[in-house]
């Protein structure tokens, strides 16, 4: 009846009938569906993966399709209209049997719902199906009860284990079962699986709330057909944006857009201001650091053009390109790891907006803007420049278009550093390295190899180090090129391990000096001037 159904969960109201309707785990479904239509039935079946992403659903359809009466030799879609089909549907079909472990985890159970019952012919189909949902509960007494019947089970029997947590499965009963690994629904397959039941509810809604809800469900269909019921329990044939965040929280995306602009151009002060505007309409710090985090995870995809799928509306994955332009990789992965640091440490209650406070300023503060300078060449000779080029920092383009002006040139500040910042380790060895600078420069990749062993993440601070020199008390000098690998290593313990690892491979004792300068800062109009360019 109509008031009937309106109170049926999406999910269950468009459970697919047939395996065309299932959503994703396309290479599953073509497998099952060609064992079916050759009559090559395995006796027992392992389905693994996340929860709601149709698992139950494939096993229901393949014990359905099996005892299908009126299916025709070479087709593997049940009819639907069968009796075995209708009693399928209607849940009272007695050759089909599903079990949860979670509940029925002893060996009585075991015994008395699969042994016993497995010895007994199918009532009406062809063949008695056991789903075991959560098999992973299973006691080892209610495992080892089962294999032997799984070993040698009965020519009507198939058995299909259902199970979120594969590591827990016995490998003796891995070993007798046709594995099957599901993954997560894609959001763009998602996305379209909604359009259809919302076809079939006559049903508008507007595109970024059913993007949002399939970044919400996090790749389950289940989750996602869920949260699609709440928002047509709104009870209107059009849901716009404003209504749908009733339901799915919209303002974050909005909120995380303006927040990694800010943090893009190095404003950090436009960055915090949004923070505090989101929580201030009653928005979680944590829910807008998950989307940040988000935006941030897919700049660094198009950077690096890695294959992806967009999570996003076609004018938000616009603006995430742009930040192409404002971020390179590194600045992209320092800003990631700001965020798990914020995202991992304890907010106060007082103050819960800080730890994402603390990463916004870090991160402004440690990155210059990303620019371009654009070369011309100059059309009949080439350009000669008599000292290395100076680090640009600013934010203008520069066009070269002419030779330089060697008399200007000289004239361009050079050397504008901040004091060094130094880190040492207090030890006193019994003697002084016995190498030589020339000796640890050829060897340096050997001992971040050795620092690698003892913590695989040190590397990473040390690839744009180098031995500089050794100073008057012997001690070895390494010059770091960024500050935020400098601070890295400039702790007690990563610094224990350079000083550890470096006596190890040079067999010689050693002190160490970390020294990190700030690059310096250039006079652009004087440079663009002594290059005949101008700045734009």
């Amino acid at each position: 009846m109509p008031g009937t159904m309106a109170h049926e969960a999406v999910y269950r109201k468009y459970r697919p009938a047939v395996f065309a309707d299932v959503t994703g785990q396309d290479f599953i479904k073509n497998t099952i569906q060609n064992e079916i239509k050759l009559g090559r039935i395995a006796h027992a079946y392992l389905f693994s993966g996340p929860r709601g992403i149709g698992k139950t659903t494939l096993a229901r359809l393949l014990a359905k399709a099996v005892n299908c009466s009126d299916r025709k030799e070479g087709e593997y879609e049940p009819c639907n209209a069968c009796q075995h089909c209708v009693d399928f549907q209607a849940g009272r079909a007695l050759d089909v049997i599903e079990i949860d472990a979670a509940t029925n985890t002893g060996v009585d159970s075991v015994r008395e719902n699969i042994i016993e019952a497995v010895r007994f012919a199918p009532t009406a189909g062809k063949y008695k199906v056991f789903i075991i949902d959560e098999v992973h509960m299973l006691s080892t007494s209610s495992f080892n009860a089962l294999l032997k019947t799984l070993e040698e089970p009965p020519a009507h029997a198939i058995f299909i284990l259902a199970t979120t947590e594969m590591h827990k499965i016995p490998e003796t009963i891995l070993s007798r079962c046709q594995r099957f690994d599901f993954h997560r629904i894609g959001p763009v397959e998602m996305i379209a699986r909604m359009k259809e039941i919302l076809s079939k509810e006559e049903v508008e809604v507007d595109d970024e709330v059913l993007h949002a809800i399939a970044r919400a469900s996090e790749g389950a269909m289940r989750d996602a057909e869920s949260l699609l019921g709440q928002v047509l329990a709104l009870g209107e044939k059009k849901i716009t944006k404003e209504m749908g965040a009733l339901v799915i929280p919209m303002g974050c995306i909005e909120s995380a857009s303006r927040t990694i602009e800010a943090l893009g151009n190095r404003d950090a002060k436009g960055a915090v201001e949004e923070l505090h505007a989101f929580t201030s309409q009653g928005g979680v710090p944590g829910h807008l650091l998950d989307e940040v985090v988000e935006f941030c995870r897919m700049t660094l995809f198009e950077l690096i053009g890695a294959p992806h799928e967009d999570r996003y509306p076609e004018a938000t994955m616009t603006q995430i390109r742009g930040l192409t332009k404002k971020m390179n990789e590194s600045a992209c992965l320092k800003l990631l790891d700001l965020l798990l640091q914020a995202k991992a440490r304890p907010a106060t209650d007082p103050f819960p907006e800080l730890p994402l406070e603390i990463a916004f300023v870090l991160f402004c503060a440690a990155e210059a803007p990303v620019q371009k300078i654009v070369v011309q060449e100059a059309p009949k000779q080439a350009v000669q420049v008599a000292q290395p080029a100076p680090v640009i920092e600013q934010e203008e383009d520069l066009v070269f278009d002419m030779e330089p002006n060697p008399a200007l040139l000289k004239t361009i500040p050079i050397q504008k550093g901040m004091p060094e910042k130094k880190a040492e380790l207090v030890m006193t060895p019994d003697r002084k390295a016995e190498f030589t600078l020339e000796e640890i420069q050829g060897k340096w990749g050997r001992c971040c190899e050795a620092v690698g062993s003892r913590n695989i993440a040190l590397p990473m601070a040390l690839n744009e180090s180098k031995p500089e020199k050794f100073d008057e008390a012997g001690k070895l000098c390494i010059r770091f090129a960024r500050e935020f690998h400098f601070e890295t290593m400039n702790k007690p313990g990563n610094l224990k391990i350079l000083t550890e690892s470096i006596a190890e491979v040079m067999q010689s004792p050693v002190v160490l000096t970390l020294v990190y300068s700030k690059p310096p800062e250039e006079n652009m109009d004087e440079l663009a001037q002594a290059f005949g360019g101008k700045v734009v």
